[in-house]
């Protein structure tokens, strides 16, 4: 596994304070780095959706934390991934779905996806459009879009997943209402 120079420069300070530790206390208390499991991840991520109907009233909003990735570019695949998976579930009818990536939107909106590394994903997500009348992917800027990009940042900080049915947290409300008048 390769592992970037900050995930050696932070497995190198943890070992370095578990020895501190095991310096410190007595020889029946003893902190073994081999007992510890450590997931080094270059990109951690999270995935925010927020599902509208035409009207522009909230059908679901949900936050995904995204532990293994390892680009910006896999995380913009899973989310496109996830949107579409709550979609088939929840929501049953014609969906846009909307991504910052325009490289994503693109490849998904094209087909073009087989000989990227994320083929798999883009196959996931082509599967799971047959279960959708109809499915459009669009790219929007991030700017059109704080909602979900603030969910993506609070499932990164609780590391866990949320859905809400017909609700939105109150943490992001004001953005929702921002992001449904932002003319762009």
């Amino acid at each position: 596994m390769k592992v970037c120079k900050a995930g050696q420069e932070a497995l190198a300070a943890l070992l370095k304070r578990i020895s501190a530790v095991n310096a410190e206390k007595d020889q029946n208390v003893v902190f073994s780095p081999l007992s510890i499991h450590v997931a080094l991840v270059l990109i951690p991520g999270g995935v925010g959706v927020v599902a509208r109907d035409d009207k522009g009233r909230v059908i679901l909003t949900s936050w995904r934390v995204i532990f293994n990735a390892n680009s910006p570019a896999e995380v913009e695949w899973l989310a496109c991934h996830e949107g579409v998976n709550l979609a088939a579930e929840w929501v049953r009818d014609r969906v846009i779905v909307e991504t910052d990536s325009s490289l994503v939107a693109s490849m998904l909106r094209e087909h073009s996806f087989a000989k990227s590394k994320f083929c798999f994903i883009g196959q996931d997500i082509e599967a799971r459009t047959g279960d959708l009348p109809e499915v459009c992917f669009q790219a929007v800027r991030r700017g059109c879009n704080r909602a979900a990009h603030e969910l993506a940042q609070l499932a990164k900080q609780t590391a866990h997943t949320a859905v809400w049915r017909s609700g939105v947290p109150q943490c992001i409300k004001h953005l929702v209402t921002q992001d449904c008048n932002f003319d762009g």
